[in-house]
């Protein structure tokens, strides 16, 4: 069983219109970092996660960098940062960092979170991306 998800696809995506404002918020947004927080919200919790998969990889296209990299580069790590890193991460490969993550820190808690909401195929392909990660 495959959840969908509640963020439904955006109907008038325009990936390079969201390439371009991300990129201008955290080029013009130096030392502004509650804007650029906001700006770059905005647009990644308003796209599905496979919009924001399309939009990460034209943004790496056009400046051969992630979303990111540059957020870190702008920002102290915190909520957000990794708020940003999950949401530009494919559903699969968070919960590998999650539970990679949980069994490092020994965190049942999210170890069993993870695992016990999986289907038998869905907990072969966690550990087929963990074990290639």
């Amino acid at each position: 069983m495959v959840s969908s998800g509640t963020i439904k696809e955006e109907s008038n995506f325009d990936v390079q219109a969201d390439v371009n404002k991300i990129r201008v918020t955290l080029k013009e947004g130096i030392g502004q970092c509650t804007t650029m927080e906001n700006t770059v919200a905005q647009i990644l919790v308003q796209r599905s996660n496979n919009q924001r998969q399309i939009i990460d990889q034209q943004y790496r296209s056009e400046f051969k960098t992630g979303i990111f990299e540059d957020l870190q580069n702008e920002i102290n790590k915190g909520n957000f940062l990794e708020t940003v890193k999950a949401l530009l991460s494919k559903p699969i490969q968070y919960d590998v960092d999650c539970l990679h993550d949980a069994i490092m820190d020994g965190n049942e808690s999210v170890i069993c979170e993870v695992l016990c909401t999986k289907t038998h195929s869905e907990i072969a392909e966690l550990l087929s991306t963990y074990e290639a990660g």
